[in-house]
């Protein structure tokens, strides 16, 4: 059984994750493309570094040559933002990237790019996983044109995305604004994806670059590849000893991205308004905002002092991603630091992200963290947190909906002002704060997020979301 979550499907390799399945899977896609008339169009194949991944790529690449659909074939690891980019720019008709983002080396996965270039919404997933488990279901083996022979006979054809993206990037930025400014960077892939990316933009950019995991490995050399502050504390302490400016990190495949400073660890929640006011401010864009439920209100207030609005979307940056085709927004983010931009794809990009934060920074002559308390001079302070809770035995969606049945009217000594059932359920409670509880998606776990004014408060309203949980949880044992 193949089952697609918040961003494709994703499984261990050699276990569940085979080439069988992923043949089959291409097989679906490719279905899925005629059925709808794209598949003349032509499709992208990218990996990224995970051991196997260019073996499954060419599995993929094989089965959709077989079914008559030209393959773009790049000659080494791509991160996703750049296979979205050229599904765009090329008008492709599709992209297939076989990663597993930020999870542990020993798991794949299998992501499909509609011809939107961004995240897939479920009713392309639904129809292709359904595809796919059918043929599984029948016996129904996939197969293909071996690589060589597809190759020879123009299937497939080597193309390289990165100039082209690279370019696209240095349009996108104020370029200039970098000449002489003498701005140093430690830029870290995590060997993953977008090594030798960042390290070329950023070059080319007139920085100075120190650049740190630069190469691919297949197992990561034992480091996560997830931009959070416990991975990150090698690219902070270079930032310190080189006296860098920036740290900048990207994760498996390079969509979202991860900051460091001389003084720590800067929050996707902290950056988040501090870019949303640059692109106001300084690139004079106009428009809305657009957030998952799970991310900062502090953009709210932004967007209200301008005149805009901010839209919330369910987790999961599809979502975020068909309000900028929309052209409702300016931006969208996500608290795990994926973030997309107008005039861009509709896809979240830890690259272009990077190069926007180093654009922000130059232009205002001042750090992140002055920018960032400036903002809460003029707005107030929003501070963030996150528990996950393991509910293991229970079912998650259950025990969110016992409490979205009788939600308690108060919590932390507060009255509850409105609750939304957008994506779990959200409190919306005085003194700038709120909490959301909601199952995830790919754990056992149920995801407890909060902001407050304060870290005291925002405590509380964590541990009473925590509370809440629990006594749901006591209530199903002794039912």
């Amino acid at each position: 059984m193949i089952t697609f979550g918040t961003d494709g499907w994703r499984a261990k390799i050699d276990v569940d994750f085979t080439a069988d399945k992923v043949m089959t899977l291409a097989k679906a896609v490719a279905d899925h493309l005629h059925d709808r008339k794209l598949a003349k169009r032509g499709v992208l194949v990218g990996y990224d570094t995970r051991r196997k991944s260019k073996f499954f790529a060419e599995k993929v690449a094989e089965v959709l040559a077989g079914e008559g659909i030209r393959v773009l074939f790049p000659p080494r690891e791509t991160p996703t933002p750049v296979v979205a980019y050229q599904v765009w720019r090329c008008k492709l008709g599709g992209a297939v990237v076989i990663t597993a983002s930020h999870n542990p080396p020993e798991w794949n996965g299998f992501k499909f790019i509609p011809h939107y270039a961004g995240p897939a919404l479920p009713d392309v997933t639904s129809d292709i996983e359904s595809r796919a488990n059918r043929l599984l279901a029948e016996g129904v083996k996939a197969e293909g044109i071996p690589f060589k022979k597809a190759e020879a006979e123009g299937f497939i054809e080597f193309f390289d995305p990165m100039p082209s993206y690279i370019d696209h990037v240095l349009d996108f930025v104020e370029a200039g604004l970098f000449r002489n400014r003498g701005l140093k960077v430690v830029v870290d892939a995590l060997y993953g994806a977008t090594y030798g990316y960042l390290k070329e933009i950023f070059s080319r950019l007139g920085c100075e670059v120190i650049a740190l995991h630069d190469t691919p490995h297949p197992e990561f050399h034992g480091i996560l590849p997830d931009p959070t502050p416990k991975v990150l504390t090698e690219l902070q302490q270079k930032v310190i000893s080189t006296g860098a400016s920036l740290g900048l990190a990207t994760d498996g495949d390079g969509d979202r991205i991860g900051v460091c400073t001389p003084k720590g660890f800067f929050s996707a929640n902290a950056l988040f308004p501090v870019i949303y006011s640059h692109l106001l401010e300084f690139k004079g864009m106009r428009g809305d905002v657009v957030r998952t439920v799970a991310t900062t209100h502090m953009v709210d207030v932004v967007a209200e002092e301008y005149g805009f609005s901010s839209i919330e979307v369910p987790v999961g940056f599809k979502y975020v991603g068909k309000v900028l085709r929309e052209g409702k927004a300016v931006m969208g983010g996500e608290e795990s630091g994926g973030f997309g931009f107008r005039e861009h794809i509709s896809e979240k990009d830890g690259l272009l992200s990077a190069a926007v934060i180093a654009e922000l920074v130059v232009s205002s002559g001042k750090s992140l963290e002055t920018l960032r308390s400036e903002l809460e001079a003029k707005y107030g302070f929003y501070y963030s947190g996150r528990i996950d809770v393991p509910c293991e035995g229970f079912n998650a969606k259950q025990l969110v909906g016992e409490i979205v049945e009788h939600p308690p009217p108060e919590l932390c000594g507060m009255k509850v002002i409105s609750t939304s059932t957008l994506d779990g359920i959200k409190f919306i409670l005085p003194k700038r704060s709120w909490l959301l509880l909601r199952p995830s998606g790919t754990e056992p776990v149920i995801r407890v997020y909060a902001e407050s004014s304060s870290q005291e408060l925002l405590k509380q309203i964590l541990d009473c979301g925590v509370a809440l949980i629990k006594k749901g949880m006591q209530a199903l044992s002794s039912s």
